[in-house]
């Protein structure tokens, strides 16, 4: 029979500060740029970019944030094209939906972009409208000009876990290193993984044993 490392007891899910409904709320955090000069880098490239890095590095995260700010600026619609693994091609009837209600300046944002076949890509170009601005997520550059690079760090991981249960003691952060690192800076997975070990009991969240 499996045994438990530790004796702290099991979390339920909804006491489990890595939960889905938790990391919803953080926001993206800005290291070589600030929300500012992305946008104004954002209009520079005519408002046709892409948001650059590996998976779990915080893409999505940034391209919702910079959606959001875009449209509260400037009171265009945002269009979200979500792209899974194996989409070669975005099905027809989804196309004739998004450009048929997509205004002309209006922004539409396409998740998982490399998904798409060379093909498919340019035929999805070329139906943008000369004002339409596209921001994009793809794990390699080309698709459109990079707009920045995403990349991660095993203190970033340390911060997340600070602001979602409390700060990691020297243990712990051994742990996280660890963890990050068989991730290969997936801060997605990490995560996950720790809301496994939390939900095991493996991982302590108690306020009451934490070294300062």
């Amino acid at each position: 029979m499996a045994s438990i490392e530790s004796g702290r007891g099991f979390c339920p899910a909804r006491e489990n500060p890595f939960a889905s409904e938790h990391l919803q709320k953080i926001r993206y955090r800005f290291s070589n740029h600030s929300l500012t000069s992305l946008l104004h880098r954002f209009e520079v490239l005519n408002r046709r970019a892409a948001i650059v890095g590996p998976q779990g590095h915080g893409k999505t995260t940034l391209q919702k944030e910079l959606a959001k700010a875009i449209t509260s600026a400037t009171y265009v619609r945002t269009y979200w094209v979500k792209l899974r693994e194996g989409d070669r091609k975005i099905p027809r009837t989804v196309l004739d939906e998004l450009f048929s209600q997509a205004g002309e300046f209006d922004l539409i944002c396409v998740d998982g972009a490399e998904q798409l076949s060379w093909w498919n890509w340019k035929k999805f170009l070329r139906q943008l409208r000369k004002g339409q601005g596209c921001l994009i997520t793809s794990h390699r550059a080309g698709l459109l000009p990079t707009l920045t690079q995403c990349r991660t760090s095993l203190s970033l991981l340390a911060d997340l876990v600070t602001e979602l249960a409390f700060p990691p003691d020297a243990a712990q952060q051994k742990e996280l290193e660890l963890i990050y690192n068989r991730h290969r800076g997936d801060i997605r997975q990490a995560i996950r993984e720790l809301y496994d070990r939390c939900s095991n009991g493996l991982w302590n969240v108690s306020p009451t044993d934490v070294t300062m």
